[in-house]
Protein backbone atom coordinates (compact mmCIF):
# COMPACT_ATOMS: atom_id res chain seq x y z
CA UNK A 1 0.00 0.00 0.00
CA UNK A 2 1.42 3.54 -0.93
CA UNK A 3 2.27 5.74 1.70
CA UNK A 4 0.19 8.64 1.43
CA UNK A 5 2.80 12.29 1.82
CA UNK A 6 2.29 14.36 4.94
CA UNK A 7 0.86 17.21 4.62
CA UNK A 8 3.79 19.30 5.68
CA UNK A 9 6.00 17.82 2.59
CA UNK A 10 3.32 18.76 0.56
CA UNK A 11 3.43 22.39 1.99
CA UNK A 12 7.05 22.43 1.60
CA UNK A 13 7.48 21.29 -1.76
CA UNK A 14 4.77 23.92 -2.75
CA UNK A 15 6.89 26.94 -0.78
CA UNK A 16 9.99 25.48 -2.84
CA UNK A 17 8.04 25.85 -6.31
CA UNK A 18 7.02 29.18 -5.53
CA UNK A 19 10.51 29.71 -4.86
CA UNK A 20 11.64 29.19 -7.71
CA UNK A 21 9.23 30.73 -10.12
CA UNK A 22 9.76 33.58 -8.45
CA UNK A 23 13.07 33.69 -8.37
CA UNK A 24 12.56 33.03 -12.48
CA UNK A 25 10.39 36.08 -12.74
CA UNK A 26 12.95 38.50 -11.20
CA UNK A 27 15.67 36.93 -13.53
CA UNK A 28 13.49 37.39 -16.25
CA UNK A 29 12.28 41.54 -15.20
CA UNK A 30 16.31 41.80 -14.37
CA UNK A 31 17.40 40.50 -17.45
CA UNK A 32 19.04 43.41 -19.38
CA UNK A 33 20.24 44.94 -16.19
CA UNK A 34 22.24 41.01 -16.07
CA UNK A 35 23.54 41.52 -19.53
CA UNK A 36 24.01 45.18 -19.24
CA UNK A 37 26.74 44.17 -16.54
CA UNK A 38 28.65 41.70 -18.24
CA UNK A 39 28.74 43.19 -21.79
CA UNK A 40 29.32 46.68 -20.19
CA UNK A 41 29.49 48.80 -23.53
CA UNK A 42 27.91 52.10 -22.20
CA UNK A 43 29.01 53.97 -18.95
CA UNK A 44 27.00 56.43 -16.65
CA UNK A 45 28.81 59.47 -16.85
CA UNK A 46 28.17 63.41 -15.69
CA UNK A 47 27.74 65.62 -18.36
CA UNK A 48 29.27 67.97 -16.87
CA UNK A 49 32.71 66.33 -17.22
CA UNK A 50 33.02 66.71 -20.99
CA UNK A 51 34.23 70.27 -21.79
CA UNK A 52 34.99 72.02 -25.16
CA UNK A 53 37.64 74.32 -25.84
CA UNK A 54 37.96 73.53 -29.82
CA UNK A 55 35.63 73.49 -32.99
CA UNK A 56 35.56 69.42 -33.22
CA UNK A 57 34.64 68.88 -36.89
CA UNK A 58 32.97 65.29 -37.48
CA UNK A 59 30.85 63.36 -39.98
CA UNK A 60 28.32 60.20 -39.56
CA UNK A 61 29.04 58.01 -42.45
CA UNK A 62 26.78 54.97 -41.43
CA UNK A 63 24.33 53.91 -38.51
CA UNK A 64 23.04 50.17 -38.31
CA UNK A 65 20.86 49.10 -35.33
CA UNK A 66 21.28 45.26 -35.31
CA UNK A 67 19.20 44.37 -32.27
CA UNK A 68 19.43 40.94 -30.95
CA UNK A 69 19.79 39.98 -27.56
CA UNK A 70 22.63 42.29 -27.04
CA UNK A 71 20.71 45.00 -28.49
CA UNK A 72 23.53 45.24 -31.05
CA UNK A 73 24.40 49.16 -32.47
CA UNK A 74 27.21 49.71 -35.43
CA UNK A 75 27.83 53.38 -35.71
CA UNK A 76 31.00 54.69 -38.08
CA UNK A 77 32.35 58.21 -39.07
CA UNK A 78 35.06 60.64 -38.16
CA UNK A 79 36.29 63.37 -36.04
CA UNK A 80 38.96 65.90 -35.58
CA UNK A 81 40.07 69.27 -33.02
CA UNK A 82 42.46 71.23 -34.96
CA UNK A 83 46.11 70.54 -33.11
CA UNK A 84 49.50 70.67 -33.93
CA UNK A 85 50.91 69.22 -30.55
CA UNK A 86 51.50 65.42 -30.30
CA UNK A 87 47.81 63.78 -30.86
CA UNK A 88 49.43 59.65 -30.13
CA UNK A 89 46.68 59.29 -27.16
CA UNK A 90 43.64 60.42 -29.42
CA UNK A 91 39.91 59.68 -28.21
CA UNK A 92 36.76 59.56 -30.21
CA UNK A 93 33.62 58.89 -27.64
CA UNK A 94 29.68 58.93 -28.22
CA UNK A 95 27.65 60.40 -25.48
CA UNK A 96 24.03 60.24 -25.40
CA UNK A 97 22.56 62.72 -23.23
CA UNK A 98 18.88 62.78 -21.47
CA UNK A 99 16.92 64.82 -19.22
CA UNK A 100 17.99 63.14 -16.23
CA UNK A 101 20.61 60.83 -17.82
CA UNK A 102 24.25 60.66 -19.94
CA UNK A 103 25.95 57.73 -21.69
CA UNK A 104 29.31 57.10 -22.40
CA UNK A 105 30.10 55.11 -25.44
CA UNK A 106 33.92 54.24 -26.36
CA UNK A 107 35.24 54.10 -29.86
CA UNK A 108 37.91 52.32 -32.03
CA UNK A 109 40.23 54.79 -33.66
CA UNK A 110 40.59 54.10 -37.28
CA UNK A 111 43.06 55.18 -40.14
CA UNK A 112 41.31 58.04 -42.40
CA UNK A 113 43.90 59.20 -44.51
CA UNK A 114 41.44 60.73 -46.86
CA UNK A 115 40.09 63.08 -44.33
CA UNK A 116 43.78 64.60 -43.51
CA UNK A 117 44.23 64.52 -47.35
CA UNK A 118 41.14 66.32 -47.51
CA UNK A 119 41.47 69.19 -44.84
CA UNK A 120 44.90 69.38 -44.23
CA UNK A 121 44.62 72.67 -46.76
CA UNK A 122 41.90 74.46 -44.46
CA UNK A 123 42.56 72.85 -41.13
CA UNK A 124 45.72 72.17 -38.60
CA UNK A 125 44.96 68.48 -38.55
CA UNK A 126 47.58 66.02 -37.24
CA UNK A 127 47.97 62.34 -38.16
CA UNK A 128 45.51 59.99 -40.02
CA UNK A 129 43.95 58.51 -37.10
CA UNK A 130 40.64 60.74 -37.56
CA UNK A 131 37.95 57.48 -37.83
CA UNK A 132 35.66 56.20 -35.29
CA UNK A 133 33.89 52.76 -35.44
CA UNK A 134 31.51 51.95 -32.46
CA UNK A 135 29.86 48.45 -32.21
CA UNK A 136 28.50 48.64 -28.65
CA UNK A 137 25.13 47.22 -27.33
CA UNK A 138 22.20 49.47 -25.96
CA UNK A 139 20.61 46.92 -23.42
CA UNK A 140 22.53 49.47 -20.41
CA UNK A 141 20.04 52.30 -22.27
CA UNK A 142 16.58 52.69 -20.57
CA UNK A 143 14.39 54.14 -22.73
CA UNK A 144 14.03 57.61 -23.64
CA UNK A 145 15.12 60.23 -26.18
CA UNK A 146 18.97 61.16 -25.94
CA UNK A 147 20.60 64.17 -27.89
CA UNK A 148 23.84 62.57 -29.49
CA UNK A 149 27.20 64.14 -28.85
CA UNK A 150 30.89 63.68 -29.91
CA UNK A 151 33.88 64.13 -27.67
CA UNK A 152 37.10 64.43 -29.64
CA UNK A 153 40.37 64.64 -27.58
CA UNK A 154 43.54 65.12 -29.54
CA UNK A 155 45.91 65.81 -26.36
CA UNK A 156 45.47 68.10 -23.20
CA UNK A 157 45.07 71.24 -25.18
CA UNK A 158 43.31 70.52 -27.77
CA UNK A 159 39.51 68.81 -27.19
CA UNK A 160 35.94 69.45 -28.48
CA UNK A 161 32.75 68.63 -27.68
CA UNK A 162 29.77 68.57 -30.54
CA UNK A 163 26.12 67.82 -30.57
CA UNK A 164 25.70 65.97 -33.94
CA UNK A 165 22.08 67.09 -34.75
CA UNK A 166 20.98 63.75 -34.34
CA UNK A 167 19.13 61.77 -31.50
CA UNK A 168 18.92 57.96 -30.44
CA UNK A 169 15.58 57.06 -29.35
CA UNK A 170 14.82 53.77 -27.39
CA UNK A 171 11.49 52.34 -27.13
CA UNK A 172 12.13 48.54 -25.44
CA UNK A 173 14.33 47.01 -27.31
CA UNK A 174 14.10 48.97 -30.23
CA UNK A 175 16.48 51.84 -31.04
CA UNK A 176 16.64 54.48 -34.01
CA UNK A 177 18.72 57.02 -34.45
CA UNK A 178 16.58 60.38 -36.02
CA UNK A 179 17.23 64.26 -37.06
CA UNK A 180 17.45 66.24 -33.98
CA UNK A 181 13.72 67.80 -32.45
CA UNK A 182 12.62 69.43 -29.08
CA UNK A 183 10.93 67.34 -26.15
CA UNK A 184 8.69 68.79 -24.96
CA UNK A 185 9.01 68.60 -21.16
CA UNK A 186 5.80 67.12 -19.02
CA UNK A 187 6.32 70.14 -16.36
CA UNK A 188 8.26 73.05 -15.55
CA UNK A 189 12.01 72.37 -15.16
CA UNK A 190 11.80 73.54 -11.49
CA UNK A 191 11.30 76.73 -9.30
CA UNK A 192 13.18 79.96 -10.47
CA UNK A 193 16.43 80.99 -8.16
CA UNK A 194 17.90 83.73 -10.05
CA UNK A 195 16.36 86.46 -13.10
CA UNK A 196 17.75 88.61 -15.24
CA UNK A 197 20.96 86.73 -16.32
CA UNK A 198 22.63 88.01 -19.40
CA UNK A 199 21.25 86.31 -23.06
CA UNK A 200 20.12 86.65 -26.23
CA UNK A 201 17.84 85.19 -28.81
CA UNK A 202 19.77 85.55 -32.34
CA UNK A 203 17.14 83.96 -34.65
CA UNK A 204 14.02 82.55 -35.08
CA UNK A 205 12.79 81.33 -38.71
CA UNK A 206 10.44 78.41 -39.84
CA UNK A 207 12.84 75.94 -41.87
CA UNK A 208 11.77 72.18 -42.85
CA UNK A 209 8.40 72.88 -40.92
CA UNK A 210 9.88 73.67 -37.96
CA UNK A 211 10.24 76.50 -35.69
CA UNK A 212 14.06 77.11 -35.05
CA UNK A 213 15.55 79.33 -32.53
CA UNK A 214 19.37 79.92 -31.80
CA UNK A 215 20.96 82.48 -29.21
CA UNK A 216 22.95 82.03 -25.81
CA UNK A 217 21.90 82.11 -22.26
CA UNK A 218 24.45 82.52 -19.13
CA UNK A 219 24.56 82.23 -15.53
CA UNK A 220 27.54 84.62 -14.29
CA UNK A 221 30.40 82.94 -12.86
CA UNK A 222 28.99 79.54 -13.57
CA UNK A 223 30.64 77.04 -16.04
CA UNK A 224 28.13 76.65 -18.94
CA UNK A 225 29.50 73.37 -19.89
CA UNK A 226 27.16 72.21 -17.25
CA UNK A 227 23.76 74.13 -17.83
CA UNK A 228 20.83 72.66 -19.84
CA UNK A 229 18.66 75.58 -21.52
CA UNK A 230 14.83 75.47 -21.54
CA UNK A 231 12.82 77.43 -24.09
CA UNK A 232 8.95 78.33 -21.97
CA UNK A 233 6.70 78.37 -25.05
CA UNK A 234 3.12 80.26 -24.25
CA UNK A 235 0.25 81.37 -27.08
CA UNK A 236 -2.93 80.38 -27.75
CA UNK A 237 -3.25 77.23 -26.75
CA UNK A 238 0.13 76.59 -25.39
CA UNK A 239 2.50 77.05 -22.23
CA UNK A 240 5.52 74.28 -22.99
CA UNK A 241 8.89 74.15 -21.96
CA UNK A 242 10.77 72.45 -25.01
CA UNK A 243 14.62 71.20 -24.58
CA UNK A 244 17.86 71.92 -26.37
CA UNK A 245 20.89 71.14 -27.63
CA UNK A 246 24.21 72.65 -26.64
CA UNK A 247 26.17 74.38 -28.98
CA UNK A 248 29.63 76.43 -28.25
CA UNK A 249 29.75 80.58 -28.44
CA UNK A 250 33.49 80.76 -28.32
CA UNK A 251 32.22 84.49 -29.46
CA UNK A 252 30.34 85.08 -25.89
CA UNK A 253 33.08 83.72 -23.63
CA UNK A 254 35.61 86.13 -25.69
CA UNK A 255 33.25 89.35 -25.23
CA UNK A 256 32.37 88.52 -21.59
CA UNK A 257 36.26 87.45 -21.11
CA UNK A 258 35.62 84.42 -19.31
CA UNK A 259 36.08 80.67 -20.64
CA UNK A 260 33.53 79.25 -18.38
CA UNK A 261 31.19 80.94 -20.84
CA UNK A 262 32.30 79.11 -24.49
CA UNK A 263 29.43 76.64 -24.25
CA UNK A 264 26.63 79.15 -23.34
CA UNK A 265 25.21 78.45 -27.28
CA UNK A 266 21.51 77.05 -27.65
CA UNK A 267 19.83 75.30 -30.73
CA UNK A 268 16.63 74.40 -31.07
CA UNK A 269 13.59 72.98 -33.61
CA UNK A 270 10.39 72.91 -32.40
CA UNK A 271 7.74 71.01 -34.87
CA UNK A 272 5.58 73.69 -36.23
CA UNK A 273 2.51 70.97 -36.15
CA UNK A 274 2.78 71.18 -32.26
CA UNK A 275 2.01 75.29 -32.65
CA UNK A 276 -0.59 78.07 -32.41
CA UNK A 277 -1.54 79.98 -35.32
CA UNK A 278 -0.39 83.74 -34.21
CA UNK A 279 2.10 85.44 -32.01
CA UNK A 280 4.55 83.50 -29.14
CA UNK A 281 5.82 84.44 -26.12
CA UNK A 282 9.62 82.54 -26.14
CA UNK A 283 11.45 82.91 -22.14
CA UNK A 284 14.50 81.60 -21.60
CA UNK A 285 16.03 79.54 -19.11
CA UNK A 286 19.36 77.86 -17.49
CA UNK A 287 19.86 75.11 -15.35
CA UNK A 288 22.92 74.57 -13.61
CA UNK A 289 23.49 71.90 -10.53
CA UNK A 290 19.79 72.12 -9.86
CA UNK A 291 19.31 76.14 -10.01
CA UNK A 292 17.41 77.65 -12.22
CA UNK A 293 18.13 81.10 -14.00
CA UNK A 294 15.31 82.98 -16.19
CA UNK A 295 16.53 85.04 -18.79
CA UNK A 296 14.59 87.48 -20.78
CA UNK A 297 10.90 87.01 -23.03
CA UNK A 298 10.37 87.83 -26.66
CA UNK A 299 7.82 87.81 -28.94
CA UNK A 300 7.29 86.07 -32.17
CA UNK A 301 5.43 87.67 -34.58
CA UNK A 302 4.13 85.10 -37.34
CA UNK A 303 2.96 85.59 -40.52
CA UNK A 304 2.95 82.39 -42.82
CA UNK A 305 6.96 81.03 -42.69
CA UNK A 306 8.23 84.59 -41.45
CA UNK A 307 8.94 84.96 -38.24
CA UNK A 308 10.33 88.38 -36.28
CA UNK A 309 11.51 88.74 -33.16
CA UNK A 310 10.26 91.55 -30.87
CA UNK A 311 12.69 92.16 -28.36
Amino acid sequence: MKKEEAPSGKRARKHWYFCLMACFVLLLLSMNSVIAFFIGDTQRVHFSNYKSISNCVFSIDGFEYKGGLKEEIDMYGWAFCETTADNSDKAIQLILRSQDRCYLVHTQLEDRSDVAKEYKKSYDIRGNLHGYAADFSSVGVRSGVYDLYLYCRENEENYGLVHTGKQFVKKGTQLTMRDWIAVPLAAAPGTVTGQGTPNYLDMAAIENNTLVLKGWILAEGQDCSAQTVYIHLQGDGIDTYYSTQSVPRPDVAKGHGNPLYNMSGFNTAIAVDELPQGDLNVTLYTQINGQLWQGASYTLARDGNTVVINR
